[in-house]
């Protein structure tokens, strides 16, 4: 998405295609840590290799 921006305005108003101001890098840190943030969550609840699930059985 972000990609497709970048080029349309490139192309439709010129300028420089890379922002490397300080909202830019902080706006592209937040969205690779919450994009890692949601991806450890996702494979606690799917647990596809059965990690988990055997640790709260040996537990008990």
């Amino acid at each position: 998405m972000w990609l497709v921006d970048h080029v349309l305005a490139y192309l439709s108003e010129g300028g420089e295609f890379f922002d490397i101001s300080l909202n830019a890098t902080l706006l592209g840190v937040n969205v690779v840590l919450l994009g890692l943030v949601v991806w450890i969550v996702i494979l606690l609840v799917k647990d596809p290799k059965g990690v988990f699930t055997r640790l709260i059985n040996k537990e008990q």
